[in-house]
């Protein structure tokens, strides 16, 4: 009896994975039940696997029209003023290093990130 239970509780979660995974791919969650047709359950996450997802769909369409993504290093623009994670002092606009305790995200005025 406890291992009919447990086995029943196995599928429902296998088909709440199946199916999260399934409306995230942008499909109806009702395609996780061919989950539980063997064979067929192979050709399913085949699709899935080499499918186009969404966010795969919305970034293509996002470079045709924008180009390509630049990014850029958000951490060497010391341009505004900040504030230390160590102390909360704040960090003075030019400055990568806090006056008050030394810290930096380059690492400590010192050289040494502790």
């Amino acid at each position: 009896m406890p291992t009919l239970v447990i086995s029943i509780l196995a599928v429902v979660f296998t088909l709440f994975c199946g199916w999260t995974l399934v409306e995230k791919t942008g499909n109806s969650g009702w395609i996780s039940l061919l989950f539980l047709i063997p064979i067929v359950n192979i050709f399913v996450w085949l699709y899935f696997v080499f499918s186009e997802w969404p966010v795969e769909q919305e970034l293509s369409r996002y470079k045709a029209r924008y180009g390509e993504l630049e990014m850029e290093n958000k951490f060497d623009d010391v341009s505004m003023d900040s504030t230390c994670l160590r102390c909360r002092a704040v960090i003075a606009a030019g400055s990568s290093a806090c006056a008050s305790c030394g810290w930096s995200y380059k690492g400590d005025v010192d050289g040494a990130v502790r």
